[in-house]
């Protein structure tokens, strides 16, 4: 008896190592490793949710909605900083100087010979000594007080580089709303993903639950088989480790299907401390998602989201090959000047007798880019070969995409396959647990022989749902790949 019992120790550990398998499932999703610390849940008004709720309040609160709207915010921003550039540019300047040494010019002393002529012809007197020659004189210019203020107003009349950016602005705007669209697929097969999981694991713990029971009234039965001799205390005994193993990992799963809600919620953009429930039984949505419909459907590749970001980025690497050919063409530019000015030896800016000198200009600018040492050359080949590239890519996308799509078909396939057996399997061994309980009960099977049985579900358990999930991986991937998220 004591080798029966060390034989079903070492089944029971391997069928709850088994079991833990599902664990690893639940800790697969990518996302979770991203949710903060901060999160937590707390006792407040439980608000149900089903699938579509969730998506639908998702792309409305979502971290990752919000960054993709300012992503178009900016991109919109951008814009009209292009279109801005070829508008009227008005600016005002006013300024004060005030000069505690006026500046000094050094002129040519032309005073000197002047003064010596007329004494020369007027009064006859001559210099007792010869005049230096190239001598200059120190002069000061100005006032101890500039007043000045005016305006410019300029006009772009002509430049290839403005036409150009405004066309790769708009293309960058369409960028940034294709984005949000694939932000938009993103975020529905995450919640999508994860409400599944939620509903695996409510079930798992439904499944934990109602063998918990079945063992708690197990042992109550033969406790009392126990006392009065019907029965051997070992049988209780592993009964018992039974249910320990089983309220162990249904702690596990309950912990589990927290996180998970956690997860929901990072995911969703609903608030930390909101208690959330979702609707739905796993049965159900089984149904529902099987469909072998799909596999007879595709798609016209040029509207698969990738493909249509690689074409618009195309576009978009192609006007900067434009924009690098065209700065090489002439800017003109009109403007037109205003400014008045004051000096005074004293701060006279407020005083009416203070006199104000207009300036006044019109003119054209041509600005015409002759050499640059071949680094506008070296631009324009870089520019191309980047767009070469990205044409490369999106070839190479054009092609990889429907080889995507028939793979995940045949994936799909496969897996809708491989669940159908693997529910016949759990169904099966369910039959056999349940028929195991009942000879327990009535006697006529041993405690070793139920914990076999018990094993053999929780397997077929375990693999059902690993199944499951594999199943509605694959089936997202397509839907996505398809555009039917």
């Amino acid at each position: 008896m004591q080798t029966q019992k060390h034989i079903f120790h070492f089944h029971s550990a391997a069928f709850f190592k088994s079991l833990a398998l599902l664990f690893l499932f639940f800790l697969s999703v990518n996302a979770f490793a991203q949710l903060p610390d901060t999160l937590s849940d707390s006792s407040v008004n439980i608000q149900t949710f089903d699938l579509q709720q969730l998506k639908e309040y998702g792309l409305m609160h979502s971290r990752s909605m919000q960054k993709a709207d300012w992503e178009i915010k900016k991109a919109r921003a951008r814009r009209w900083e292009a279109i801005s550039a070829g508008l009227p540019q008005v600016s005002a300047n006013a300024e004060i100087q005030r000069f505690f040494d006026v500046p000094t010019q050094l002129m040519p002393d032309f005073l000197t010979p002047a003064i010596v002529g007329v004494n020369q012809q007027v009064f006859h007197l001559h210099p007792k000594a010869p005049l230096p020659e190239n001598k200059k004189m120190p002069v000061k210019f100005g006032s101890d007080y500039n007043f000045r203020f005016g305006g410019t107003v300029s006009q772009l009349i002509f430049s290839g580089e403005y036409i150009v950016g405004l066309s790769a602005s708009k293309i960058y705007l369409s960028l940034s709303e294709k984005l949000k669209e694939k932000s938009i697929a993103e975020i529905k097969k995450n919640i999508e993903k994860t409400y599944y999981l939620i509903l695996i694991s409510r079930e798992s713990i439904e499944v934990l639950d109602s063998v918990k029971q079945s063992l708690n009234n197990l042992i109550d039965q033969n406790t009392q088989l126990e006392q009065v001799g019907f029965i051997e205390a070992t049988d209780v005994e592993q009964i018992t480790l039974n249910l320990k193993e089983t309220e162990n990992s249904l702690l596990t799963f309950k912990e589990q299907e927290n996180n998970l809600y956690r997860l929901l919620k990072y995911q969703t953009g609903i608030p930390e401390n909101d208690s959330i429930q979702i609707s739905g039984s796993l049965e159900n949505i089984v149904q529902n998602i099987v469909d072998t419909d799909i596999l007879g459907q595709n798609i016209d590749i040029t509207q698969n989201i990738d493909y249509r970001l690689l074409q618009t980025t195309e576009l978009l690497k192609e006007r900067q090959v434009r924009l690098q050919e065209v700065s090489v063409l002439p800017t003109l530019s009109a403007y037109y000047s205003y400014t008045r000015q004051a000096m005074e030896d004293s701060f006279a800016l407020f005083d009416k007798a203070t006199r104000w000198h207009p300036t006044s200009l019109l003119g054209l600018k041509l600005s015409i880019p002759v050499l640059s040492g071949g680094r506008r050359h070296a631009k324009i080949r870089q520019a191309r070969a980047e767009y070469e590239q990205n044409k490369i890519d999106r070839l190479d996308a054009e092609h990889s995409l429907q080889l995507q799509i028939d793979q995940s078909k045949t994936n799909y396939l496969a897996e809708l396959n491989r669940l159908k057996n693997k529910e016949q399997q759990r169904n099966l061994a369910k039959k056999i647990y349940e028929n195991s309980l009942t000879k327990f009960a009535a006697g006529v099977e041993t405690s070793f022989a139920l914990s076999q049985k018990q094993m053999q579900y929780f397997q077929s358990l375990t693999a059902y749902y690993q199944s499951l999930s594999s199943f509605i991986e694959q089936q997202l991937n397509l839907k996505k790949l398809l555009n039917q998220l």
